[in-house]
């Protein structure tokens, strides 16, 4: 297991793993978990991806958030929890570190190696990006008016 991320209501989590028979060939598992039934609800296979960075869902719950990179490119996915299927998708130059919905669901903060990004959460259009260098992490304040940025080092 390598990263999980709990429900805004704790009754399920993401559940991000590893699997495969070596590390030179594997798939990225992101699993979602019922807590209450001990059940899986979903189960995402990404095949072709060096390293899922970030999951994370919206609010009310019906779509996650997956950032990837595999040969050098990011790439941020955004999924129908009630079937599996990938509803957007868009690539960086580099990694993308990772992303957090707003509260509405309407806007994704986006951090990926230099900048920060400020997208919509339904078509991912761009709304606003911040350059900076080495971003590790952002937060939406409170009221989701402005953010809060991580600096720092990979390594």
């Amino acid at each position: 297991m390598d990263m999980i991320h709990w429900s805004e209501n704790v009754r399920r989590f993401l559940l991000m793993s590893y699997e495969g028979e070596s590390w030179d060939s594997f798939d990225v598992m992101v699993r979602v978990w019922d807590v209450i039934t001990g059940t899986e609800v979903l189960a995402l296979r990404l095949s072709n991806v060096e390293e899922v960075i970030g999951v994370d869902w919206n609010r009310d719950e019906p779509r996650i958030l997956t950032g990837s990179f595999h040969d050098g490119t990011g790439v941020l996915r955004v999924w129908d929890m009630s079937n599996g299927k990938e509803l957007l998708s868009m690539h960086f130059e580099g990694y993308v570190a990772g992303g957090t919905w707003t509260t509405s669901g309407r806007n994704l903060l986006i951090w990926a190696g230099d900048m920060i990004q400020i997208r919509d959460g339904d078509s991912l259009e761009e709304k606003f990006t911040v350059l900076d260098e080495n971003v590790v992490g952002a937060v939406w304040n409170s009221d989701e008016s402005r953010f809060s940025v991580l600096v720092g080092f990979w390594g």
